[in-house]
């Protein structure tokens, strides 16, 4: 054999036999790893190795050994670069591998960074494994809590506060997977509430207290108090009686007289409804009136208020269009408290008026009008008499009357109310004697009843208009006209034209002017003798 083919037979097995001492990556080139991180991946290689690099270094704990650890694992794709020594030439060599990163998702999750443990209870803790179904071992610890059972479970029991940690390991294909997850368990600030109590009135002589949020008396202690109130019962309960206003506060602890909370309210008492007024609008003009109910003392709104014996009721204070009458206010508050009171409403006069219906009067003579007025606590503005013929006065109670005839005076009287008042008085005129005449006389000359005269009453009568007298059979034979009361040139001598008339009856009649104006005619007969 030549050299030239020796040397070429030398070098390809000395060729074949570096690449054979060279590593060789066995691993696959799928790599699953665990989603919450701290897979180690296993890479088999074969052969002397001198160095390894991952590229890119993202989530590896270190990119420059074979078997890095993936903290922050992402579904990517790595380049694996691997270098060895022949041991023999002591000549390196480099293998490059494409390695595919396939998260496998198992998680530990707790729902909660930190939830609320009661005050002298307990409460379990939750977390979730996925996928659900894997096999698992989880196991719980605490170095300032307390666990009474299953902490190595999902859900296990505690009774205080602290931090608690879970650490799981699971089998999940080819891979062993590790998670971890914790949570912090504070106390619960409970905050006592204690709802709002009735108010105490002259129906309700206790009410109870009770809090709003109740809690099982068997892991907590309660305890009432008070300074000023009453109670009635369960002083070591969540809810209470009591029978008197005043403060009252309540304290919860747990059994081991740990966690305090108190809570504290006021009960109030409606003040007794003992008063009430009535406001009387009197009737106006005598038509019907009102009245109101005023100044409530005590009681509590809405009121309603009744006159006729509660049979019905209203939430107006005001009633209308009453009668006279007797009437018992009955009010009731919204507690069913009741006060009742009588009320006299009687009829509404402004004024009364007292006047007699008839009075005769002699004519001519003066007469007061006896006019009363009670005025009933109402002003008078005024006073009018109609007609105003013979009235001393028309606008004054009692005006002075000078009556000559007949007449019917009415008065009206008005108040400050713009009410008003009428009465009326018939006035009869008593006819007074005129006149005086004989019904005998003789004009012998004897100087006894020698003449014939009319003789009036100057009281009333101004003069005679005229007079005449007449023989039986209808002649005239005297006349006179216009003659002052009493005149002697009124008087018959028994005369006619110078001669003597003979004895028998004669005629007389004439006018007569009163001192009013008025005419009163007269007339009668005479008897001549000698």
């Amino acid at each position: 054999m030549t050299r030239p083919l020796l040397c070429f037979f030398y070098f390809m097995m000395s060729y074949c036999q570096i690449q054979a001492q060279c590593p060789r990556i066995l691993t696959d080139d799928l790599i699953e790893v665990c989603s919450s991180g701290g897979t180690t991946v296993n890479i088999q290689v074969e052969g002397t190795l001198l160095t390894a690099n991952w590229s890119p270094a993202i989530g590896l704990d270190d990119a420059n050994i074979l078997n890095p650890t993936f903290l922050a694992p992402i579904d990517t794709t790595y380049f694996l670069t691997i270098t060895g020594i022949d041991p023999e030439t002591q000549d390196t060599c480099e293998v490059q591998k494409i390695m595919e990163i396939e998260i496998a998702i198992f998680d530990l999750t707790i729902p909660k960074d930190t939830i609320e443990l009661p005050c002298g209870d307990t409460i379990r803790l939750a977390a979730n494994v996925a996928p659900n179904g894997s096999f698992f071992i989880i196991e719980w610890e605490t170095t300032d809590g307390n666990f009474t059972h299953g902490n190595q479970t999902l859900t296990p029991l505690i009774d205080a506060v602290g931090l608690y940690k879970a650490n799981v390991i699971g089998t999940l294909g080819r891979i062993v997977c590790r998670d971890r997850d914790s949570l912090q368990v504070v106390l619960r600030a409970d905050e006592l509430t204690i709802e709002l109590p009735e108010k105490l009135n002259c129906n309700r002589n206790a009410v109870d207290l009770t809090l709003a949020s109740q809690t099982n008396t068997d892991t907590y202690l309660y305890n009432w108090t008070t300074t000023n109130g009453q109670f009635a019962a369960n002083t070591d309960q969540f809810a209470t009686v009591v029978g008197k206003a005043g403060i009252y506060e309540v304290s919860r602890t747990n059994l081991f007289g740990e966690c305090e909370t108190t809570a504290r309210v006021a009960v109030e008492e409606i003040v007794e409804f003992n008063d009430f007024s009535v406001n009387l609008t009197e009737r106006n003009c005598k038509q019907s009136g009102t009245f109101s109910i005023v100044d409530l003392k005590g009681g509590q709104a809405p009121f309603q208020y009744s006159i006729d014996n509660g049979n019905t009721f209203q939430t107006v204070a005001n009633f209308d269009e009453l009668t006279a009458d007797n009437y018992t206010v009955l009010v009731v508050d919204a507690n069913g408290c009741e006060l009742s009171k009588p009320i006299n409403f009687a009829p509404f006069t402004s004024v009364d008026l007292s006047l007699v219906a008839f009075q005769e009067v002699e004519k001519g003579t003066t007469f007061q009008m006896p006019l009363n007025i009670a005025n009933n606590g109402a002003l008078i503005e005024s006073i009018e008499w109609w007609p105003n013929v013979g009235l001393s006065c028309t606008d004054c109670p009692n005006p002075i009357l000078t009556a000559f005839k007949n007449r019917r005076y009415e008065v009206t009287v008005k108040d400050d109310k713009g009410c008003e008042e009428k009465t009326m008085i018939e006035i009869a005129i008593r006819q007074p004697n005129l006149f005086y005449s004989p019904t005998v006389f003789s004009p012998n000359d004897d100087g006894q009843n020698d003449l014939f005269s009319i003789f009036t009453n100057t009281k009333f009568v101004k003069q005679i208009n005229s007079m005449t007298i007449f023989d039986r059979y209808g002649n005239l034979i005297f006349q006179q006209t216009a003659t002052r009361n009493n005149d002697n040139s009124a008087n018959w001598d028994g005369r006619y034209k110078g001669k003597e008339m003979p004895i028998g009856a004669y005629l007389y009649s004439g006018e007569l002017e009163l001192l009013d104006g008025e005419i009163e005619r007269f007339s009668g007969t005479l008897n001549l003798i000698r």
